[in-house]
């Protein structure tokens, strides 16, 4: 999704569940008269009916919603929409599996809450003309990720799995995700294991 500087303005919908958040995030953007702020939603179902109605350009999603992970609400948008709606996530921590996993969902970037306003705006701007802005150490945990996946042997899918399965696992960014996501599992599976 690229905005053209002629046509109109960016449309964003924020999920976040903390009200003064929320309402900061939502004045610094309506601030910039570029950018229209389609909805405010403070849960993921109030999220969930947004995407079926509506495509914002840009979804801000925060992932740890009371009401359920803001990740389904990015996996929904993304079937639904495709890529004219672009999620990105709104993070305190910036866990980097957190983020990998919002990635691998579908998320294009990020926006760190503890950042400034003017952070927030400049980072939507740039989600807005396709780019996927990270801090340094995100950006040197994502590299590092990479290139670790890329310099080892590919593992042969079995004989069995389709195509997309085989071309999932020859894709580094994906061994990323998977290796992210294998690592919480195997994280709750010993937390279960030693009660």
């Amino acid at each position: 999704m690229r905005q053209e500087p002629s046509s109109k303005p960016l449309t964003v919908a924020i999920v976040e569940d903390h009200p003064e958040f929320r309402a900061a995030l939502s004045q610094a953007l309506t601030h910039t008269g570029a950018l229209q702020l389609l909805e405010v939603c403070k849960d993921l179902p109030a999220g969930m009916a947004l995407v079926q109605r509506e495509c914002p350009d840009l979804l801000l999603v925060d992932l740890g919603l009371p009401s359920g992970s803001g990740l389904k609400l990015i996996r929904s948008a993304l079937r639904r929409w495709g890529r004219r709606c672009t999620s990105a996530v709104l993070t305190v921590t910036g866990n980097e599996e957190h983020l990998q996993t919002a990635v691998a969902a579908g998320a294009k970037g990020y926006l760190f809450k503890s950042d400034r306003p003017l952070d927030w705006v400049r980072t939507v701007q740039l989600l807005a003309q396709g780019q996927s802005p990270l801090h340094a150490p995100l950006a040197q945990s994502f590299l590092h990720c990479l290139q670790t996946a890329a310099y080892r042997e590919p593992v042969a899918p079995a004989g069995d799995a389709d195509d997309t399965t085989r071309e999932l696992l020859m894709e580094p960014s994906a061994v990323c995700a998977w290796r992210a996501g294998r690592r919480r599992l195997d994280r709750s599976l010993w937390r279960r294991w030693t009660r």
